[in-house]
């Protein structure tokens, strides 16, 4: 009897530990399954994280783009309308380019004094003197590039050399020139224009001389 008894508290035991062990076995399992889960989670968070920071990143990146073409929209806009303000104003003061080249630097010089006393920016310059041009001189600068052309210093620099007025030729000018429609104090003051120009050039090409 009492060997009986002691079987069945040995089953009975053991049942127990079973089921403590089938508990620990399920619980080990959630745990896991709960640890995976939050790993996975906590993947999708960080991938979440990652597509919110490259949206966000492409968002500035598109913000900075507009931004730079309506910069870019506006300064074009802003030139546009100084070249058709200052175009319309300039176009009733400033002289038409002189056929005869030897008046070309009274011609520079008279451009110079009227776009500063109009206060004319410098980026304008060109394209306002573009339209005062001979033809000769149009198909002359035709094979400047788009910077040289955007920069009035650069086109009289270019015409200037290309017609090649001596300081010989000035002085032929000075010596054969006649009074013909004109006051006297104009004739006056085309004859000193003249021998400014033809001191400028023997200054200047001695100048290259003695650098050479």
């Amino acid at each position: 009897m009492r060997l009986r008894e002691a079987e069945l508290q040995q089953q009975a035991r053991d049942r127990d530990a079973d089921r403590e062990l089938e508990r620990f076995r399920v619980q080990s399992q959630a745990a896991e399954r709960q640890a995976e889960f939050d790993l996975r989670q906590a993947e999708i968070r960080l991938q979440e994280q990652r597509a919110m920071e490259d949206m966000e990143l492409r968002r500035a990146e598109v913000a900075r783009l507009r931004e730079r073409d309506e910069q870019i929209a506006e300064r074009e806009r802003s030139l546009v309308v100084q070249t058709k303000r200052f175009g319309n104003v300039m176009k009733h003061v400033l002289p038409r380019m002189p056929t005869d080249p030897g008046e070309l630097m009274n011609f520079w010089d008279t451009c110079e004094n009227l776009w500063t006393l109009y206060e004319v920016p410098h980026e304008l310059r060109a394209k306002l003197l573009l339209p005062l041009l001979t033809p000769k001189a149009k198909s002359l600068i035709s094979r400047l590039d788009a910077t040289a052309l955007a920069d009035v210093r650069e086109i009289k620099r270019f015409l200037l050399s290309e017609f090649r007025l001596t300081s010989r030729e000035y002085r032929a000018r000075f010596n054969a020139a006649v009074r013909c429609d004109e006051t006297y104090a104009l004739f006056t003051s085309r004859l000193k224009n003249l021998w400014d120009f033809t001191c400028v050039v023997v200054i200047v090409m001695s100048l290259i001389s003695w650098w050479i």
